[in-house]
């Protein structure tokens, strides 16, 4: 039977090399190529290496010898790369420490480091933990002649650098790693081109192995290292780097990612590598990442700094999202040994969840002092062909297929990172219990959908009568962990739940911990930048002048509050911004005296003030009314079915009070010499509302008599309502609005604040439809690729010319879903990491092509096109996109879900170009068709239902009044359950097709769900 162990590739480290050695040789052969961009501007690797060796001069005058270690305070930067390069030089190993570490850890560092001195980078002198006997030497100004500068005589098993990190017992750890490692990570690794045109930034803590990724990755490959001002990498940081710096090659952790491609994905324009890990990474954000940037070459890097940096990665991909045991961490490089084995220690088959082993040239020598550790950690493994071979238990389970790659399940044991940062917790619940007070207490991490750790809570109990309350543990903490560290909430428990055998039950303190869900009436209050920090704080009850950080927000909150406040108050605000200026009226005074951003610098979340002109909805709706006037499809309309008793007037008053809080339902388009300009009435006239029975009309009746009503988009109105009545307490409210100011979302927006009127209380005004696009460049340049060479829908009837389509009644026919559809589907599409449209629109392209023989073809979806700034917004703010999809006869199921659903994100990651620039960019088919595409498949989510006091209003699906493309599938759901129907013009299709194509739609959804995915 096949055993779960995997060799990496490449050739073992030289027993001579060292990673000093490899640099000066990358200096001796580009002597005058950039090697740092620092503030000072640009320092060549002759000035790189006569600075380290004025630094190893300084060290040898202070006594130095080979296989000292020598702590360097240290943040990310040109100071931290000259020193570290110079320590290797004098033969030593670098130790970076925090100069803000707690006193106590700091001291524990340097005792475990035993130096002979403390190297200062940074320029803060003597921290107050350096015992006095021990010198601070700052680094020295000078620089020696470069070609003298000597590197001592030491092996690639000599120890190069010591890593602190979290330990069990309350003591950090600090992880030896030799020059051997160094050079198998950062010379051939095979993960990435590191070479001379490589440009990264220095982000990452030097205290951690991400921080050497950082510096040495591009030094010893002959790249650039780019000093990035002090503070957390935000997006518009990452785009100042891009721009200005040159940076092409990023490493970040998976939180990191996950805020950048939430809050501004543009950043990442520019980049041609990131590499990420640290942590489980979200499928959800990595499908919009490589939707958003198929050009970029994406890493999943794994490893503990045991085996400095990575271990195995793996150049993700979309196919990679519908992997059942989540992205894979990859395979194992350069001299790296992997074996996933079972509690006795023997590898286990293919396939199996085991414990990871690694060894290989990667290998830390072991922790400093602590032989008991590296009894627990390291061990040997018996490998057929190689005898024992030294290796690291990981503590990770994972499992490994034929091919070495590996999937990451979880850990055996309570460790886990935050920001990639390892943490144990039994040091945090050390530390805290010798407080005086504290009896227990314990760490519980708490996770994100995708299991990502966001955050930690401090449970704890006290002794009885005294202890410490949560601000004041929470004070201490500052004073005795690391940031990182630090838990972000303290939580005092009377008592601590305990299980069966007595001891603590972790689940029942984490459940006691979790937050109480946010109630929407929480958040109403405030301004919008106040909301939006409750928001990404999870403190509904947070006030404008509460501490952000005394409140614990974490680095990766203030790195969102940062870009979403940009967002909102249209400035470039900072991390740092954050730190300094801690309270939300604080940051909105700064802003206040910010200047407004160019339109460059905005993100893509952000608009113009909208003035008189159209928004692209607008735009688009004003060109097909004056190609087609009194087109049925041009207006939308709602179906609301009310229980209860209704008072006309009241609904009718509450109606007018709507449109008042709504422009665009005060909206009018008339002509300023042949162009449309919005006018927006400051007042809104009254909405009547027509009152009928059942007895006297019909719904479709009404339905037409209110339609009608609102074409004229010169004078108005463009709302109209009725209340068709079958009893005192059953009745259909219908709202018809032209479709230039009103989509599905507006539907909800106009039933909430209709709630809200009734009740008495004026609905809060609404901004207006922005009225430009959020749209670039790059936008034009993806959909010009995209559909080149597009041809339209090959029917096998006569195709009709766009204004006669538009013009012509509508016909349907409801697709026999089965009950169950709807949780099927959803089922599928998360087992396939994938939305739900995916899976509809791999079923309808199945129906089209057996009925058309086409296999190239263009479907037309609709997606909805608002920023957080205007999810109040009526108007007409949804954007169709195309989805073009090439197939094959007879592609298997999880094979066309991953086709469809790699079209389907790259579209919706360019959707912000409205349709109309997206058709002008695609070839125009003949005979006056539909432009861009003559086929739509489209899922709606029926909306919440309301009340007016007693009376429940609940919206249902309202068919379309007119045609909006040649043949139109459209879904709805309603929480339960699936529905459908396939439109098309009247006459286009005899009866036989039409029940032709729906039943072919039905059935191979059917078969995706319950046999192609299963």
């Amino acid at each position: 039977m096949k055993r779960s162990l995997s060799h990496g590739p490449g050739a073992p480290v030289p027993d001579d090399a060292t990673a000093h050695r490899a640099l000066l040789d990358v200096a001796a052969r580009t002597p005058d190529a950039p090697a740092l961009r620092t503030g000072g501007g640009t320092v060549t690797y002759r000035r790189l290496v006569a600075s380290a060796g004025a630094v190893r001069a300084e060290l040898l005058r202070h006594g130095v010898r080979p296989g000292d270690r020598v702590p360097v305070l240290a943040r990310p930067g040109g100071a931290f790369a000259v020193a570290a390069l110079g320590v290797l030089l004098a033969g030593a190993a670098y130790a970076a420490v925090d100069p803000e570490w707690p006193a106590e850890r700091l001291a524990g560092v340097l005792d475990d480091l035993d130096a002979r001195l403390v190297l200062d980078a940074v320029g803060t002198g003597r921290p107050d933990a350096v015992p006095g006997e021990l010198p601070v030497v700052p680094l020295p100004t000078g620089e020696e002649d470069p070609t003298g500068a000597a590197a001592a005589d030491v092996g690639a098993d000599a120890l190069a650098c010591v890593f602190f990190t979290s330990g069990s017992t309350g003591r950090p750890k600090g992880v030896a790693v030799p020059h051997r490692a160094l050079v198998r990570t950062f010379l051939h690794g095979g993960y990435g081109e590191l070479g001379p045109d490589t440009v990264m930034p220095m982000v990452a803590a030097p205290y951690w192995d991400g921080g050497a990724l950082e510096v040495f990755g591009p030094l010893l490959n002959g790249g650039c290292a780019v000093e990035v001002p002090r503070g957390p990498l935000d997006p518009a940081a990452l785009r100042r780097l891009v721009r200005e710096r040159g940076v092409n090659t990023l490493w970040l952790t998976s939180s990191l990612l996950n805020l950048i491609v939430d809050e501004d994905p543009g950043a990442f324009t520019g980049l041609r590598h990131v590499m990420t890990g640290g942590e489980r990474l979200s499928p959800a954000h990595v499908a919009r990442f490589l939707a958003a940037h198929p050009a970029v070459r994406l890493t999943n890097g794994y490893g503990p700094v045991e085996s400095m940096v990575f271990v195995s990665t793996h150049p993700v991909t979309p196919a990679d999202l519908d992997e059942a045991d989540g992205i894979p961490v990859g395979t194992a490089i350069r001299d790296t040994l992997l074996a996933v084995v079972d509690a006795d220690g023997a590898p286990v088959p293919y396939g199996e969840t085991g414990e990871l082993l690694v060894g290989g040239g990667g290998l830390a020598l072991g922790y400093l002092n602590r032989p008991e550790e590296d009894a627990r950690r390291f061990t040997a493994l018996d490998v057929p062909g190689r005898g024992p071979v030294r290796v690291y238990r990981t503590g990770d389970l994972v499992r490994m297929t034929p091919g070495g790659r590996l999937s990451y399940m979880g850990r055996a044991d309570r460790q886990f990172k935050i920001r990639g940062f390892r943490v144990e917790p039994g040091e945090v619940e050390r530390v805290l219990g010798r407080t005086t007070g504290v009896k227990e207490c314990f760490l519980i991490p708490r996770r994100d959908a995708g299991g990502t750790v966001t955050g930690t809570v401090c449970a704890y109990t006290t002794e009885p009568g005294h202890g410490p309350a949560p601000e004041e543990l929470a004070r201490a903490a500052r004073g005795l962990l690391a940031g990182y560290l630090r838990p972000d909430r303290f939580v005092r428990l009377d008592a601590l739940p305990l299980g069966p055998t007595g001891k603590a039950d972790l689940r029942a303190v984490e459940a006691l911990v979790r937050p109480l869900p946010t109630t929407p009436a929480a958040v109403t209050d405030g301004s919008p930048a106040l909301r939006a920090v409750r928001g990404i704080l999870d403190a509904p009850a947070l006030t404008e002048d509460e501490d952000l950080l005394a409140l614990g927000a974490h680095s990766l909150q203030v790195l969102r509050i940062a870009a979403r406040l940009s967002g909102l108050l249209d400035v470039e605000l900072s991390a740092l911004d954050v730190y300094r200026h801690a309270t939300v009226r604080a940051l909105e005074e700064l802003a206040a005296h910010r200047p407004r951003r160019t339109a460059g610098e905005r993100t893509a979340e952000e608009q113009d003030e909208p003035g008189d002109r159209l928004s692209p909805g607008e735009r688009r709706f004003w060109i097909a009314e004056r190609l087609a006037p009194g087109a049925p499809g041009h207006v939308a309309t709602s179906r609301v079915e009310v229980t209860g008793p209704v008072d006309p007037d009241r609904l009718e008053a509450a109606l007018t009070a709507v449109a008042a809080a709504h422009p665009a339902l005060r909206t009018t388009f008339p002509p300023d010499r042949g162009r449309p300009r919005r006018a927006v009435s400051p007042a809104p006239a009254p909405v009547p509302l027509v009152r009928a029975s059942t007895t006297g009309t019909t719904e479709e009746a009404l339905t037409a008599e209110l339609a009608s009503a609102v074409h004229d988009l010169a004078h108005g109105p463009l709302l109209a309502a009725g209340l068709l009545s079958r009893s005192a307490d059953r009745h259909t409210l219908l709202i018809a609005v032209h479709h230039a100011v009103y989509d599905a979302h507006s539907e909800q927006v106009l039933l909430t604040d209709l709630a809200t009127a009734w009740s008495g209380t004026a609905p809060a005004p609404a901004p207006a439809p922005p009225a430009t696009g959020r749209a670039t460049g790059t936008e034009r340049d993806f959909w010009r690729a995209e559909l080149a060479g597009q041809e339209p829908l090959a029917l096998p009837v006569p195709a009709p010319a766009m204004r006669t389509l538009w013009t012509t009644p509508v016909t349907g026919r409801a697709v026999p879903l089965p009950a169950g559809t709807a949780p099927r589907l959803h089922a599928a599409a998360a087992r396939h990491r994938t939305p739900a449209l995916t899976l509809l629109l791999a079923a309808w392209w199945r129906a089209l092509s057996t009925w058309t023989g086409q296999l190239d073809l263009t479907v037309g979806t609709v997606v909805a096109d608002r920023a957080p700034a205007h999810e109040r917004t009526v108007g007409y703010l949804a954007n169709g996109i195309p989805v073009r999809v090439t197939g094959q006869p007879g592609t298997g199921g999880a094979e066309l879900v991953g086709l469809v659903g790699t079209r389907l994100l790259r579209a919706l990651a360019h959707a912000a170009l409205p349709t109309d620039e997206i058709a002008a960019l695609a070839p125009r088919p003949a005979g006056g068709r539909m432009p861009l595409y003559q086929t739509v498949l489209a899922l709606q989510r029926v909306n919440a239902p309301v009340r007016l006091g007693e009376t429940l209003l609940r919206p249902r699906p309202a068919p379309p009044l007119g045609p909006q493309a040649e043949l139109v599938c459209e879904l709805w759901e309603d929480g339960e359950e699936l529905t459908g129907a396939l439109h098309a013009p009247e006459g286009l299709l005899p009866p036989a097709a039409h029940a032709l194509l729906t039943d072919l739609f039905a059935s191979e959804l059917d078969l995706l769900l319950t046999k192609d995915l299963t």
